[in-house]
C-alpha cells in the first residue's frame, strides 16, 4: 500500500510538472508570437531610423531543447532615393537558435547560445550611391546593439554557420554587379554589447570567414569578364583574399578590335593570389571601399596584344591621376606589392601576319600612396610612387621609378631607371616583325635615364652605352634580303648606326630626352617615345625626330 501511495504521488507530481512545463511552453510560444516578434519588429524600425522592416512568419520555442526557431524571415530596406549608406535585404526560410542559456538571461539579461543556423538564405547588398569626401563613417553604419538593447544587454553565440548562401551585390538599386550562389559564412565567439557598439563595430568575433567559392562578372562594355575563386573575407583578421583572379577577354585576338569598334589593346590578366591586409572588411562589404594597409598581388601574368591593322580613332588619353580619381569607390591603400610578375606586349604591325614581342619577367614592384580621397587632391606632397625591378627579355636587369603628384589631373610625372648587361639580339623578337630590322650582334652595357613630363612635353637625359652593334634590314615578306636591302643594310651598319658608345677615343655621349606629347596615347607610349629621343641619337641616327614623331597609328 505504501508503495502504491508513493507511486500515485509521483505520478501526480509528474503530471503536475508536465502540465506546468506544457503550460510554460504554450505561454512562451504565445509570448514570442505576440510579444517578442512584435518587439523585434518595433526595435528594428526604431534602431534603423525607419529604414528597415522586419517580418517574421512564425516563432516557436522549445524549453526542453532550449531553442528558438523563426520561420519565413524578411529583413527588407524601405525605398530610398539617393541613399548615402549601404542597405541589406535578407530573406531566410528558417533561423534556428540552439542551446540558449536561460539563467544568463534571467540574471544578466544576456542571451547566450551554442549555435545559430540559417536555412535557404538570400542576401542582397545595395551599395551606397555616393562616395563621401572623408573617411569618417560614424554616421553610416547599422547598429545591431541598438536593435536588441531595450530588452537585452548582450548577445553571445558560440558558432554561426551559413552555407550555400545566395549573394547579390547591386549598384544603383537595380544594376546587379556581382552574383554568387555558393557562399559559406562561419563565425565563432560572436558577441554584441554596448562596449562593442561604442567602438562602432557591428560585432566582434574570434573568427569571421566569408568564402565565395566562385564568382563572375561581365564588365559593362561586354569586352571582358572578371572571374575569381575562393574570395575570403575575415573581420577578425582584417583580411580579404582571392585565390585566383582573372580578367578574361570575351573575344579572340582577330575579333576583339572589330567588336570594340576601334583599334584597342586587348588585355588578358591572371593572378594566383590577391591579398588585402589590415583592411576594413565591413566597409568593403557595405560600400565597396578599399581601405587597407597593404595589397599583395602574387604571380601576376599580364598579356597585352595590339593589332595595328584596324583604323585608329584618336581619343584624348587621360592621365594616371585622372584614372585614379574616376575609380567609382573610395580607395586608400598604403602599399601595393606585385610579386613575381610576367608581362608580355605583342605588337602586330600593319600588313603583317606575325606579331613582334617584348616581355618583362620576374618583375617585383611596389606602389605607395594609392588613394582617391579628396584630401590628396589638395596636398602638394601627396604622390603615387611606383618602384619596380625586373628582367627585360629574360636577360637585362631593369629598375624603374615613376612618381605622380596627385594634386592634378594633368599628365605630370617623373620617370627614371636603369637597364644593364643585355645581349641586344634579344630585341629581334620585336624588331624583325615591326621595323623589319635585325641585330646581328651588340651588347648593351648601361642605359640610365631620367626625365620629367607634363601634358605638353618631356625633358631629361640619357646615358646609353653599348658596343659591337651590327644591324641589317630584312625583307618585309619572307625575311630574305634583296640586293637593295643588302645595300641599305650595309649603309645602315657602316654609315648610319654607330657600333658603340663611347666610340673609340671619344667620351661617352650623353643625349637629351625631349618629346612633344602625342595626346591620344596613354602613359607607356609617352614613356617609350621619350626614351626613343635619347636612344636614337646615341645610336647615331640622323634626323631621329622625324621617325619618333611619326605615329604608325594615324
Amino acid at each position: 500500500m505504501v508503495l502504491k501511495k508513493i507511486a500515485r504521488i509521483l505520478i501526480i507530481l509528474f503530471v503536475v510538472l508536465f502540465v506546468i512545463l506544457f503550460s510554460a511552453q504554450l505561454y512562451i510560444n504565445y509570448y514570442l508570437k505576440n510579444k517578442l516578434a512584435g518587439h523585434l519588429q518595433e526595435q528594428v524600425d526604431i534602431a534603423t531610423k525607419h529604414q528597415y522592416n522586419l517580418k517574421i512568419g512564425a516563432t516557436n520555442v522549445s524549453i526542453f531543447n532550449r531553442s528558438i526557431d523563426f520561420d519565413d524571415i524578411e529583413f527588407v530596406p524601405k525605398p530610398c532615393n539617393g541613399c548615402k549608406v549601404a542597405r541589406y535585404k535578407i530573406i531566410a526560410k528558417n533561423i534556428s537558435l540552439d542551446g540558449i542559456g536561460l539563467m544568463n538571461f534571467i540574471k544578466r539579461k544576456s542571451i547566450s547560445a551554442t549555435s545559430l543556423s540559417f536555412t535557404d538564405i538570400a542576401i542582397n547588398i545595395y551599395q551606397s550611391k555616393t562616395r563621401p569626401v572623408k573617411t569618417d563613417t560614424s554616421n553610416v553604419r547599422l547598429s545591431l546593439y541598438k536593435i536588441i538593447s531595450k530588452k537585452v544587454n548582450e548577445l553571445a553565440i558560440e558558432n554561426i554557420r551559413i552555407s550555400n548562401t545566395k549573394l547579390k551585390l547591386f549598384k544603383n538599386d537595380s544594376t546587379e554587379v556581382l552574383f554568387s550562389d555558393e557562399n559559406d559564412i562561419y563565425i565563432s565567439k560572436f558577441l554584441v554589447n554596448s562596449r562593442i557598439d561604442s567602438l562602432e563595430r557591428l560585432f566582434v568575433a574570434d573568427k569571421f570567414n566569408f568564402n565565395m567559392k566562385t564568382f563572375s562578372y561581365v564588365l559593362p562594355d561586354k569586352l571582358y569578364t572578371i572571374k575569381g575563386k575562393n574570395l575570403t573575407a575575415s573581420y577578425a583578421d582584417s583580411l580579404v583574399s582571392v585565390d585566383s583572379l582573372e580578367l578574361v577577354p570575351n573575344f579572340n585576338k582577330d575579333k576583339f578590335s572589330d567588336v570594340a569598334g576601334k583599334q584597342v589593346s586587348r588585355v588578358k590578366l591572371n593572378s594566383a593570389g590577391v591579398v588585402f591586409s589590415k583592411m576594413n572588411v565591413q566597409l568593403f562589404l557595405e560600400h565597396n571601399w578599399f581601405l587597407a594597409k597593404k595589397l599583395d598581388i602574387n604571380a601576376l601574368n599580364l598579356n597585352v596584344y595590339r593589332d595595328k591593322n584596324p583604323d585608329f580613332k584618336p581619343v584624348k588619353s587621360i592621365s594616371v591621376q585622372e584614372v585614379i580619381r574616376k575609380i567609382p569607390f573610395l580607395i586608400i591603400i598604403d602599399t601595393v606589392k606585385v610579386n613575381n610578375a610576367d608581362i608580355i606586349y605583342e605588337h602586330l604591325a600593319k600588313g603583317t601576319k606575325q606579331a613582334g614581342k617584348i616581355y618583362f619577367n620576374n618583375l617585383n614592384g611596389t606602389i605607395t600612396g594609392l588613394r582617391n580621397d579628396s584630401n590628396s587632391y589638395t596636398d602638394n606632397k601627396a604622390k603615387l610612387k611606383l618602384r619596380a625591378r625586373a628582367k627585360f627579355m629574360n636577360k637585362g636587369k631593369l629598375t624603374v621609378l615613376y612618381e605622380f603628384p596627385l594634386n592634378t589631373v594633368k599628365e605630370v610625372f617623373h620617370c627614371s631607371g636603369k637597364l644593364v648587361n643585355m645581349d641586344m639580339k634579344e630585341l629581334n623578337m620585336m624588331l624583325e616583325n615591326t621595323v623589319f630590322a635585325s641585330i646581328e650582334s651588340g651588347r648593351l652595357d648601361t642605359m640610365a635615364f631620367s626625365f620629367n613630363a607634363n601634358d605638353q612635353r618631356s625633358k631629361g637625359w640619357m646615358k646609353f652605352l653599348y658596343h659591337d652593334l651590327k644591324v641589317q634590314l630584312i625583307n618585309r615578306d619572307d625575311k630574305k634580303q634583296t640586293l637593295k636591302k643588302k645595300i641599305l643594310s650595309f649603309l645602315a651598319d657602316k654609315f648610319i648606326i654607330n657600333d658603340s658608345n663611347p666610340q673609340k677615343g671619344k667620351a661617352p655621349l650623353i643625349t637629351d630626352i625631349a618629346y612633344e606629347r602625342y595626346p591620344y596615347k596613354f602613359l607607356f607610349y609617352y614613356t617609350w617615345k621619350s626614351l626613343q629621343t635619347g636612344i636614337l641619337p646615341a645610336l647615331g641616327v640622323k634626323h631621329s625626330e622625324k621617325f619618333i614623331n611619326k605615329s604608325d597609328d594615324k
